[in-house]
């Protein structure tokens, strides 16, 4: 048996070069037995402080350059000159994340305009309601109803819409998530990984909450004091709606509506692109032609 000193132990969230790595270990190179001229090895190192990738890879293209010097080198000048061997440094998150990084911002911030639309409808819906139970509020205030009662009326409602919303959207999140996991779509990087963690329940959770309390405490503050006397009348329901009412609601009717415009021209901008891409002449006939890469020892 050979015997390993353990230098190390990573967290166990940490995958590298994917989640089916358990250890890693040395490898030993005898320097009587070594060959220059073999280039399938990838290795992995930290820069120094004052260091930056472009240096790294004007001193490593430098030492690839001198490799026909060595002795007993294989490759000639013509022949790195020939295949165009070079040096590539790039940062790791690059190599494994790869150009995937900005596609997914770009999914993110439109879910995210989509939520926020979802959130001003709902808004909406909710003010609207309480703008109705006007009389109800009026009789809870002349029965002797606090404002502090009357705001957590509100709260509740609003809380209890909200969580119920995000249970659902946890929901469907997961199935969604195992859904694409099992279509594998190619280009995206590490797709075993990807599923529901503590950190997408914690924001789900702080996002629910903050749109549950944002939206009772605006309903609160707007319909949280009525004036008693119109509102107990008979036809206090049905009356002409305050200027200041209308504004408000007409407010996230015109949000609701940017958001939607800004999300369908975005939208509306990336089928465009991708459309042009593929119908780019790129110079020859592409059908039945492949690409492939060979490693030759």
């Amino acid at each position: 048996e050979l015997a390993r000193r353990i230098v190390g132990v990573m967290p166990p969230g940490f995958h590298f070069p994917n989640a089916k790595t358990e250890l890693w270990v040395p490898m030993t190179i005898n320097p009587a037995e070594l060959q220059t001229g073999n280039f399938s090895y990838r290795s992995i190192a930290r820069l120094q402080p004052d260091a930056t990738p472009e240096r790294a890879t004007r001193e490593l293209s430098d030492l690839v350059w001198r490799t026909p010097d060595l002795p007993d080198s294989q490759p000639t000048r013509q022949m790195i000159e020939t295949a165009k061997l070079a040096a590539s440094v790039r940062p790791l998150r690059d190599e494994i994340v790869g150009d995937v990084e900005r596609i997914l911002w770009v999914l993110l911030g439109s879910v995210g305009i989509i939520l926020v639309i979802a959130c001003l409808n709902v808004a909406n819906l909710f003010l609207v309601r309480a703008e109705g139970r006007q009389r109800e509020v009026a009789v809870r205030s002349a029965l002797g109803a606090t404002p502090g009662e009357i705001v957590r009326l509100f709260l509740g409602e609003s809380l209890a819409l909200s969580f119920a919303g995000g249970a659902l959207g946890l929901a469907l999140g997961a199935a969604g998530t195992r859904l694409l996991v099992a279509l594998r779509p190619e280009g995206i990087p590490r797709l075993e990984e990807i599923g529901m963690d503590g950190t997408v329940l914690a924001f789900t959770v702080m996002l629910t909450l903050l749109s549950g309390l944002l939206v009772g405490l605006f309903a609160a503050a707007r319909y949280g004091r009525p004036d008693l006397v119109p509102a107990l009348k008979e036809g206090g329901r049905g009356g002409t709606v305050g200027r200041e009412r209308l504004h408000a609601r007409n407010l996230l009717v015109i949000l609701q509506v940017a958001f939607a415009l800004t999300l369908l021209v975005g939208a509306g901008l990336m089928v465009k692109s991708f459309w042009r891409i593929r119908n780019v002449e790129p110079g020859l006939d592409p059908r039945g032609v492949l690409t492939l890469r060979l490693d030759l020892p």
